[in-house]
Protein backbone atom coordinates (compact mmCIF):
# COMPACT_ATOMS: atom_id res chain seq x y z
CA UNK A 1 0.00 0.00 0.00
CA UNK A 2 1.33 3.40 -0.99
CA UNK A 3 1.43 5.52 2.14
CA UNK A 4 1.42 8.97 0.59
CA UNK A 5 0.37 9.87 -2.94
CA UNK A 6 1.20 13.55 -3.18
CA UNK A 7 2.71 14.35 0.21
CA UNK A 8 1.80 17.73 1.63
CA UNK A 9 -0.83 19.34 -0.58
CA UNK A 10 0.54 22.42 -2.25
CA UNK A 11 -0.13 25.60 -0.29
CA UNK A 12 -1.38 23.84 2.86
CA UNK A 13 0.15 23.35 6.26
CA UNK A 14 1.80 20.10 7.24
CA UNK A 15 -0.75 18.19 9.31
CA UNK A 16 1.88 15.86 10.72
CA UNK A 17 0.58 12.46 11.81
CA UNK A 18 -2.96 13.60 12.69
CA UNK A 19 -4.31 12.73 9.23
CA UNK A 20 -2.51 9.38 9.04
CA UNK A 21 -5.21 7.84 11.25
CA UNK A 22 -8.06 10.37 11.08
CA UNK A 23 -10.72 8.33 12.87
CA UNK A 24 -8.39 7.70 15.81
CA UNK A 25 -7.42 11.38 15.91
CA UNK A 26 -11.07 12.40 16.11
CA UNK A 27 -12.20 9.71 18.55
CA UNK A 28 -9.37 10.38 21.00
CA UNK A 29 -9.58 14.16 20.53
CA UNK A 30 -12.59 16.32 19.57
CA UNK A 31 -15.06 13.40 19.72
CA UNK A 32 -13.67 11.68 22.82
CA UNK A 33 -16.79 12.67 24.76
CA UNK A 34 -19.01 10.39 22.65
CA UNK A 35 -16.47 7.64 21.90
CA UNK A 36 -17.06 4.09 23.08
CA UNK A 37 -13.77 2.58 24.20
CA UNK A 38 -12.44 -0.89 25.01
CA UNK A 39 -8.72 -0.94 25.68
CA UNK A 40 -6.95 0.54 22.67
CA UNK A 41 -9.99 0.33 20.37
CA UNK A 42 -12.60 3.07 20.05
CA UNK A 43 -15.71 3.67 17.99
CA UNK A 44 -18.59 6.03 17.46
CA UNK A 45 -21.96 4.88 18.81
CA UNK A 46 -23.55 2.78 16.07
CA UNK A 47 -26.38 5.27 15.51
CA UNK A 48 -23.86 8.11 15.03
CA UNK A 49 -21.35 6.50 12.64
CA UNK A 50 -20.05 2.99 11.87
CA UNK A 51 -16.38 4.03 12.07
CA UNK A 52 -14.03 2.46 14.60
CA UNK A 53 -10.33 3.05 15.10
CA UNK A 54 -7.22 1.19 16.22
CA UNK A 55 -3.62 2.27 16.81
CA UNK A 56 -1.25 2.32 13.86
CA UNK A 57 -0.03 -1.21 13.08
CA UNK A 58 -2.47 -2.80 15.54
CA UNK A 59 -1.45 -5.89 17.48
CA UNK A 60 -3.48 -9.04 18.05
CA UNK A 61 -4.47 -7.61 21.42
CA UNK A 62 -5.70 -4.40 19.78
CA UNK A 63 -7.91 -6.41 17.43
CA UNK A 64 -9.12 -8.35 20.47
CA UNK A 65 -10.25 -5.07 22.04
CA UNK A 66 -12.06 -4.20 18.82
CA UNK A 67 -13.78 -7.59 18.80
CA UNK A 68 -15.25 -6.85 22.22
CA UNK A 69 -16.17 -3.31 21.20
CA UNK A 70 -18.13 -4.55 18.16
CA UNK A 71 -19.53 -7.70 19.75
CA UNK A 72 -23.07 -6.29 19.53
CA UNK A 73 -22.99 -7.18 15.82
CA UNK A 74 -22.88 -3.64 14.49
CA UNK A 75 -20.86 -3.48 11.27
CA UNK A 76 -17.65 -1.52 11.74
CA UNK A 77 -16.09 0.67 9.05
CA UNK A 78 -12.30 0.88 9.34
CA UNK A 79 -9.69 2.71 7.27
CA UNK A 80 -5.95 2.22 7.60
CA UNK A 81 -2.82 2.63 5.53
CA UNK A 82 -2.08 -1.09 5.69
CA UNK A 83 -5.19 -2.96 6.72
CA UNK A 84 -4.56 -6.55 7.82
CA UNK A 85 -7.78 -8.02 9.16
CA UNK A 86 -7.40 -11.15 11.32
CA UNK A 87 -8.78 -14.32 9.76
CA UNK A 88 -11.59 -14.81 12.29
CA UNK A 89 -13.20 -11.49 11.46
CA UNK A 90 -16.14 -11.37 9.05
CA UNK A 91 -15.39 -9.08 6.09
CA UNK A 92 -18.58 -7.59 4.67
CA UNK A 93 -16.77 -5.53 2.04
CA UNK A 94 -13.36 -4.16 1.20
CA UNK A 95 -12.07 -1.39 -1.09
CA UNK A 96 -9.76 1.64 -1.04
CA UNK A 97 -10.35 5.27 -0.16
CA UNK A 98 -8.66 8.53 -1.06
CA UNK A 99 -7.94 11.31 1.40
CA UNK A 100 -8.26 14.69 -0.34
CA UNK A 101 -7.43 18.23 0.76
CA UNK A 102 -9.30 21.36 -0.35
CA UNK A 103 -7.62 24.16 -2.25
CA UNK A 104 -7.00 27.51 -0.59
CA UNK A 105 -10.00 29.87 -0.30
CA UNK A 106 -12.36 27.08 -1.30
CA UNK A 107 -15.24 28.11 0.98
CA UNK A 108 -18.05 30.43 -0.01
CA UNK A 109 -21.12 31.24 2.13
CA UNK A 110 -24.45 30.73 0.38
CA UNK A 111 -27.68 32.42 1.49
CA UNK A 112 -29.84 29.52 0.32
CA UNK A 113 -27.89 26.95 2.32
CA UNK A 114 -29.35 26.62 5.82
CA UNK A 115 -28.29 24.87 9.01
CA UNK A 116 -29.82 21.45 9.74
CA UNK A 117 -30.55 20.06 13.18
CA UNK A 118 -32.38 17.31 15.03
CA UNK A 119 -35.77 18.42 13.69
CA UNK A 120 -34.48 17.81 10.16
CA UNK A 121 -33.22 14.26 10.76
CA UNK A 122 -36.20 12.52 9.06
CA UNK A 123 -35.62 14.53 5.88
CA UNK A 124 -31.86 13.94 6.10
CA UNK A 125 -32.37 10.19 6.48
CA UNK A 126 -34.71 10.14 3.47
CA UNK A 127 -32.13 11.98 1.36
CA UNK A 128 -29.34 9.63 2.49
CA UNK A 129 -31.48 6.60 1.59
CA UNK A 130 -32.07 8.04 -1.90
CA UNK A 131 -28.39 8.55 -2.57
CA UNK A 132 -24.90 7.28 -1.84
CA UNK A 133 -23.65 10.11 0.36
CA UNK A 134 -19.97 10.87 0.85
CA UNK A 135 -19.99 9.20 4.23
CA UNK A 136 -22.72 7.13 5.95
CA UNK A 137 -25.53 9.01 7.69
CA UNK A 138 -27.42 7.56 10.67
CA UNK A 139 -30.06 8.77 13.12
CA UNK A 140 -27.58 10.62 15.38
CA UNK A 141 -24.94 11.63 12.82
CA UNK A 142 -26.28 15.18 13.05
CA UNK A 143 -24.83 15.35 16.58
CA UNK A 144 -21.36 15.67 15.03
CA UNK A 145 -22.51 19.19 14.11
CA UNK A 146 -22.16 21.49 11.15
CA UNK A 147 -24.72 19.93 8.81
CA UNK A 148 -26.43 22.17 6.29
CA UNK A 149 -28.57 21.78 3.21
CA UNK A 150 -30.72 23.24 0.46
CA UNK A 151 -34.51 22.97 0.49
CA UNK A 152 -36.69 23.14 -2.61
CA UNK A 153 -40.46 23.41 -2.02
CA UNK A 154 -40.19 21.93 1.49
CA UNK A 155 -38.00 19.07 0.25
CA UNK A 156 -34.37 18.65 1.29
CA UNK A 157 -32.50 18.20 -2.00
CA UNK A 158 -28.84 18.46 -0.93
CA UNK A 159 -26.75 18.37 2.23
CA UNK A 160 -23.24 18.14 3.64
CA UNK A 161 -21.66 18.29 7.07
CA UNK A 162 -18.70 17.59 9.32
CA UNK A 163 -17.31 14.28 10.59
CA UNK A 164 -13.68 13.71 11.68
CA UNK A 165 -11.74 16.61 13.16
CA UNK A 166 -8.12 17.09 14.14
CA UNK A 167 -5.55 19.83 14.70
CA UNK A 168 -5.74 22.20 11.75
CA UNK A 169 -8.32 20.26 9.73
CA UNK A 170 -12.01 19.29 9.61
CA UNK A 171 -13.54 16.68 7.33
CA UNK A 172 -16.46 17.41 5.01
CA UNK A 173 -18.78 14.42 4.88
CA UNK A 174 -22.33 13.26 4.04
CA UNK A 175 -22.27 15.08 0.71
CA UNK A 176 -25.36 14.11 -1.27
CA UNK A 177 -27.93 15.43 -3.73
CA UNK A 178 -31.34 13.97 -4.60
CA UNK A 179 -31.05 11.91 -7.82
CA UNK A 180 -33.49 14.11 -9.75
CA UNK A 181 -31.68 17.28 -8.67
CA UNK A 182 -28.14 16.35 -9.65
CA UNK A 183 -25.98 18.33 -12.09
CA UNK A 184 -27.47 21.59 -10.85
CA UNK A 185 -24.51 22.59 -8.69
CA UNK A 186 -26.18 21.83 -5.35
CA UNK A 187 -23.38 19.56 -4.09
CA UNK A 188 -20.66 22.12 -4.73
CA UNK A 189 -22.75 24.86 -3.11
CA UNK A 190 -23.32 22.99 0.15
CA UNK A 191 -19.68 21.87 0.21
CA UNK A 192 -18.41 25.42 -0.24
CA UNK A 193 -20.78 26.66 2.46
CA UNK A 194 -19.53 24.03 4.93
CA UNK A 195 -15.95 24.78 3.89
CA UNK A 196 -16.44 28.48 4.59
CA UNK A 197 -17.46 27.65 8.16
CA UNK A 198 -14.44 25.35 8.53
CA UNK A 199 -12.05 27.96 7.15
CA UNK A 200 -13.48 30.62 9.48
CA UNK A 201 -12.00 28.62 12.39
CA UNK A 202 -8.59 28.46 10.71
CA UNK A 203 -8.97 24.80 9.72
CA UNK A 204 -8.48 23.30 6.27
CA UNK A 205 -11.31 21.20 4.77
CA UNK A 206 -10.45 17.59 3.94
CA UNK A 207 -12.57 14.66 2.78
CA UNK A 208 -12.43 10.92 2.19
CA UNK A 209 -13.97 9.21 -0.82
CA UNK A 210 -14.11 5.56 -1.82
CA UNK A 211 -11.97 4.80 -4.85
CA UNK A 212 -14.97 3.57 -6.88
CA UNK A 213 -17.21 6.55 -6.05
CA UNK A 214 -17.94 8.80 -9.02
CA UNK A 215 -17.83 11.84 -6.70
CA UNK A 216 -14.04 11.61 -6.82
CA UNK A 217 -14.09 13.29 -10.23
CA UNK A 218 -16.28 16.12 -8.93
CA UNK A 219 -13.95 16.74 -5.99
CA UNK A 220 -10.93 16.81 -8.29
CA UNK A 221 -12.67 19.29 -10.60
CA UNK A 222 -13.30 21.52 -7.58
CA UNK A 223 -9.59 21.60 -6.81
CA UNK A 224 -9.25 18.93 -4.11
CA UNK A 225 -5.89 17.15 -4.26
CA UNK A 226 -5.16 13.59 -3.18
CA UNK A 227 -3.00 13.37 -0.06
CA UNK A 228 -2.93 9.60 0.46
CA UNK A 229 -4.72 6.30 -0.04
CA UNK A 230 -6.23 4.05 2.60
CA UNK A 231 -7.47 0.49 2.70
CA UNK A 232 -11.12 0.50 3.74
CA UNK A 233 -13.27 -2.36 5.00
CA UNK A 234 -16.60 -3.08 6.64
CA UNK A 235 -16.25 -5.89 9.17
CA UNK A 236 -18.16 -7.71 11.90
CA UNK A 237 -16.66 -8.94 15.14
CA UNK A 238 -15.77 -12.64 15.45
CA UNK A 239 -17.50 -12.52 18.86
CA UNK A 240 -20.86 -11.67 17.26
CA UNK A 241 -23.27 -14.58 17.22
CA UNK A 242 -25.43 -14.07 14.13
Amino acid sequence: MQKNVTGQAEGHMDFGSSLENPALTALTGPHADIAEVVGSACRYPADVSPFFALPDDPSEADWGDAAILLSDGSPGFHIAQRLRIPDKWHQVGRTEALQMVAPRKFGRPDREVVSLGERDVPAMLRLAEETEPGGPFARRTVELGGHCGIWQQERLVAMAGYRFRGPGWTEISTVCTAPDQQRKGFASRVMRHVAAAIESTGDTPVLHVLINNSSQHMYSSMGFTVRQRFDAAIVRSPLWAS
